[in-house]
């Protein structure tokens, strides 16, 4: 196929980006573990969302459908056992936060997706998995899925993640949950932390000390949540916008968030860079953006690239009781 693209004198207007595909995850994961109904707002109907949907209702979670979202109906912590294999589809997300959740369950569930799911290997959330006392076997070998996962009593650990992963760090969090005595992950290099800020709005006692997120069994309490845009979404159009320096008016995003739904809301505005710089500039403004999804959150970056964006403050978004 051959795609011709077709240079512009100027990029403007206002445009808004689909939900955020981690958040949506969590939301409905959490939601189904939450004593009560769970309106969530804004939720990315894609198809690796989809698939924890589709698992959710496999563990006996009833799930309506709504025109801005979904209601997820969760009635406490233990799920119900499924009478299949849980499909994930594509998504190693699903996979790897609902091994977590099922490592607690008092029953046995198998976890399987499509031949490239299959294709990943699963030992970073099997070894803690298995530590903390959960029987996990990998089916598709030493280290592949599908996963066999017997879930049972489970004790608090301190684990320290070898590698950088926010997916397993949840994990062990939300195993965390289901067990006895306090659970510990260390991660030397921060990752996202929408599951932290996420267990803490749904009622988890959660804390974090340097390095150390440690979760305290709990149980959650039901929320509505807004599902903010997804930034990196949103980049790629920031990023062209900010390379045309002729634009009069700035292109804006509205509802895209640099934190999940528990931070503060901030709609991007792309500034026209010097001419000379538009391509160097339009390159740091997309870096610049995703530093904010994946970094740590402060915000602070060099002068340079605060040239790229603009930021203008709006009204917190946070869950409602």
């Amino acid at each position: 196929m051959e795609l011709t693209v077709n240079p512009v004198d100027r990029l403007q207007g206002r445009f808004r980006v689909p939900g955020d595909k981690s958040i949506s995850h969590r939301a409905a994961m959490l939601g189904a573990i939450a004593n009560g109904p769970t309106t969530i707002h804004g939720f990315l109907r894609a198809g690796d969302c989809l698939s924890t949907l589709q698992c959710l209702r496999a563990l006996g979670v009833t799930i309506e459908e709504t025109p801005d979202g979904i209601v997820v109906h969760g009635s406490g912590p233990r799920l119900r056992a499924p009478a299949a294999p849980l499909d994930a589809g594509n998504s190693g997300t699903t996979m790897r936060l609902l091994a977590g959740i099922l490592a607690g369950q008092p029953f046995v569930a198998d976890l399987t997706g499509d031949a490239s799911l299959r294709s990943r290997p699963m030992d970073r959330i099997i070894e803690p998995l298995a530590r903390m006392g959960a029987q996990v076997h990998a089916l598709g070998g030493e280290r592949f899925p599908p996963l066999r996962i017997a879930g049972g009593k489970l004790r608090g650990i301190t684990y320290t993640l070898p590698v950088a992963s926010a997916q397993v760090k949840s994990a062990v969090l939300l195993a965390g949950l289901y067990a006895e005595g306090d659970t510990t992950v260390v991660e030397h290099v921060v990752t996202r932390d929408h599951t932290e800020r996420m267990l803490e709005g749904f009622g988890c006692r959660i804390q974090r000390v340097g390095s150390r997120i440690t979760v305290t069994p709990s149980t959650l309490s039901s929320r509505n949540v807004t599902v903010p845009g997804d930034i990196s979404s949103a980049a790629f159009l920031l990023a062209a916008a900010a390379a045309r320096h002729a634009a009069a008016r700035k292109p804006s995003c509205s509802g895209a968030q640099s934190r999940p739904p528990l931070g503060a809301a901030r709609p991007y505005h792309a500034a026209p860079a010097p001419g000379a710089h538009a391509h160097a500039e339009a390159v740091r403004a997309l870096a610049t953006l995703h530093r904010w999804l994946i970094g740590p959150f402060h915000g602070v970056f060099p002068a340079a690239e605060k040239r790229a964006i603009t930021t203008f403050n709006s009204p917190p978004c946070q869950p409602q009781s």
